[in-house]
């Protein structure tokens, strides 16, 4: 998802990363869904979404700290 975004194709990004949230979301992981929901956020924020963005970073911001990853979190402000 972070290559579609980096090269400039947002929607695949954000399809992607989607996706890989819901897998996540799946296997009951909180870190994956928190590293996901950060990723998406950016896709989000990229696009101009505002309102999803920050609604996306705040969810990974919360995960992130409900398992400690520090780094992932400061990535999230």
């Amino acid at each position: 998802g972070m290559m579609y975004l980096r090269s400039g194709k947002v929607d695949s990004a954000i399809i992607t990363l989607s996706r890989a949230r819901g897998v996540a979301e799946s296997a009951s992981s909180v870190r994956g869904q928190a590293r996901a929901s950060l990723y998406l956020g950016e896709a989000y924020r990229v696009a101009g979404d505002r309102t999803r963005a920050t609604e996306l970073l705040t969810r990974s911001l919360a995960l992130s700290r409900s398992v400690a990853q520090r780094q992932l979190a400061l990535s999230a402000l």
